[in-house]
C-alpha cells in the first residue's frame, strides 16, 4: 500500500521511497449524467487544467445531433453523429454504432494543457440514456457542467 508523505510515496511492498511532486499527480473524474432529455445546444463540461479525456460517451436513441469538443481554444471536433458513424472504422479514438436499439458514441484520448469544453447539439428533443466524461486532472478548476 502506498502511503503519501509530503513529496513522498512510500511503498511499503516494496519498502522504498520515491519523491512525487504534486503538480506531477492527476485526478480521475467522471461526470455522469443519467436519462436526461436535451432539446437545446447545452454545454456538458468545461474545465480547466492539464489532462486528458480518456472517453466522452453518449447513449441515446436518436442520432439527430452534433457534438463539438473544444481543447485549448482549438475545436477539435464539430461533427455529427452520420460523420462519426461514416468514419468510426478509419478514425483513431471515434467509436460510433447502434446496439441494442440505442446509438452510442464514443470519443477517447484527448489530450489538453490548458481546459476544455463539450457540448452537445441536439436538431430535435433527445433523451439521453448515459452522457459520460471520464477525464484525468491535476489542478482542475471546474468552470460549467451539466446539471
Amino acid at each position: 500500500m502506498a502511503v503519501n508523505n509530503k513529496d513522498y510515496v512510500y511503498d511499503d511492498e516494496k519498502r522504498e521511497k520515491n519523491r512525487v511532486f504534486v503538480s506531477e499527480v492527476y485526478t480521475t473524474k467522471q461526470l455522469l449524467r443519467v436519462d436526461q432529455t436535451i432539446a437545446v445546444d447545452t454545454l456538458i463540461k468545461e474545465s480547466k487544467g492539464v489532462g486528458d479525456i480518456e472517453q466522452i460517451l453518449l447513449k441515446s436513441d436518436s442520432t439527430a445531433y452534433s457534438v463539438q469538443v473544444i481543447i485549448d481554444n482549438e475545436t477539435i471536433w464539430e461533427n455529427t453523429y452520420a460523420f462519426f458513424l461514416a468514419n468510426t472504422a478509419d478514425i483513431v479514438g471515434v467509436s460510433a454504432y447502434a446496439a441494442g436499439g440505442f446509438d452510442y458514441l464514443s470519443l477517447q484520448n484527448l489530450f489538453f494543457q490548458k481546459d476544455f469544453l463539450i457540448r452537445i447539439r441536439p436538431t430535435e428533443s433527445i433523451v439521453w440514456n448515459v452522457i459520460l466524461v471520464k477525464y484525468n486532472i491535476r489542478k482542475e478548476i471546474r468552470l460549467r457542467e451539466f446539471v
